[in-house]
């Protein structure tokens, strides 16, 4: 009934979603005529040097890591490039740099999937992302052993209805808490079909090829309240 009446109001005040077809994850919507468009926004983040032993990025809060393409595991940087993580030993001096391991994040080369950041937390590395396959946030675990060798833990899915972007990028570590933002866009759903609810899905490894759970739901009707302000454009 909520969504009904928000979709009502939407088309009442002319929003340029409200008859639309539902859109797929990856489709640009491109500016109707007559129709404003948001402008591009530039964020600027971080401004000091954070002082936990395992990260070299810039933070804006103490105690709270931000997710980057380079982190370091004492004498060790960890570089994600290409959906790849590489571990390089520093040694001694910055002359003596050195490749000692090298694991993919993706499982098939062919997936549609990008990878953004990690962050880290003792030995254990969290790599996130987007898969377009599943529609979901990708969540990579490996983990470092002392010599700094990498191995893949587990992959998990959070269905989610968007790519991270400027707009909605939102993880974090807060001790040994993963915080990621999976926004859930109301206005795609078809008030007179059965809501399909966002999922929690691992991949299983199968000998050669691999599988996904069929998950667990992240929350049901009763663990989401409307927003205390009406809004046309409903996101959980």
């Amino acid at each position: 009934a909520y969504l009904k009446s928000a979709k009502t109001a939407a088309e009442a005040r002319g929003s340029w979603w409200a008859s639309r077809p539902i859109r797929l994850a990856q489709a640009e919507i491109p500016c109707e005529p007559g129709m404003p468009c948001e402008a591009e926004e530039i964020v600027v983040t971080g401004a000091k040097i954070s002082a936990a032993p395992s990260s070299i990025t810039n933070t804006q809060k103490a105690g709270v890591d931000e997710g980057d393409i380079v982190k370091n595991f004492g004498r060790f940087l960890i570089v994600l490039q290409d959906g790849r993580l590489f571990s390089i030993d520093t040694g001694a001096s910055s002359s003596a740099l050195k490749l000692v391991d090298r694991e993919n994040v993706y499982r098939d080369p062919e997936s549609d999937a990008w990878y953004d950041e990690m962050v880290i937390h003792d030995n254990r590395i969290a790599v996130l992302g987007y898969s377009y396959d599943e529609e979901a946030s990708e969540i990579a675990v490996f983990e470092i052993a002392a010599d700094g060798a990498l191995s893949h833990q587990a992959t998990y899915f959070i269905s989610a209805d968007d790519y991270y972007d400027g707009d909605n990028y939102a993880t974090r570590l807060v001790g040994d808490k993963l915080i990621v933002y999976t926004p859930f866009y109301l206005q795609d759903v078809d008030p007179e079909k059965p809501l399909a609810w966002p999922l929690a899905r691992r991949w299983i490894k199968e000998g050669d090829g691999g599988r996904v759970s069929p998950g667990v739901n992240l929350y049901g009707a009763e663990d989401i309240y409307k927003p205390i302000q009406r809004t046309i454009s409903p996101v959980v």
